[in-house]
Order: C-alpha cells, then structure tokens, then sequence
C-alpha cells in the first residue's frame, strides 16, 4: 500500500486524452453486444480465480442466448448490422 501511495504522490505522470462513446467515456477500450455482455456476467471473484477461462465459460454460457441486433451509423454510410462491437484506442486488445 506505502508502495502504490509513493508512486502517486511522486511517480511520473503522462496525459491520456479519453474517447467518448454516446454520453461515456473511456480510456482504452469500449465495447457493445456479445463481448459487453460477457464481461457483465462475471464476478471478480470468477476472473481472479479461473483467470482467462472465466471468459471462456461466460462466453460459452452466453452464446447460446438470443443475441441483440446493434446497429452501427457513420456519417455519410449507410446503417450497418453487427453483433458485436469493439472499439479500441491501442494497438492490441486481450494480448492479441
């Protein structure tokens, strides 16, 4: 704890402009439909004691419900259907 107090009180600092979704923001990663929904369905408890595999076994659990339609609109193109989508400001996600 001392160690993570010391750090913020005298660690160097970077700036990090934030991307916005609708009204939300983040920082590196958005996402919306399947992966979103994955993710809401697992504890910290899950991820800190299966680790990757928690996702596997949410992912598994969930693909066999109805999936919702999202619909994606960029300006001057028409309107796009998707499952699933991922926004990232990197230039990997998950390790990959």
């Amino acid at each position: 704890m001392e160690e993570c107090l010391d750090l913020l009180s005298s660690g160097k600092t970077i700036s990090v402009r934030m991307a916005k979704a609708n009204d939300r923001r983040f920082v590196l990663l958005a996402s919306a439909g399947f992966d979103a929904e994955v993710v809401e369905r697992m504890n910290s408890r899950q991820k800190n004691l299966l680790g990757i595999t928690a996702y596997v076994l949410s992912g598994a659990r969930h693909i066999l419900r109805a999936q919702p339609t999202l619909w994606l609109e960029f300006p001057g193109r028409e309107r796009i259907e998707a499952q699933s989508v991922i926004v990232a400001r990197g230039k990997s996600t998950a390790g990959t």
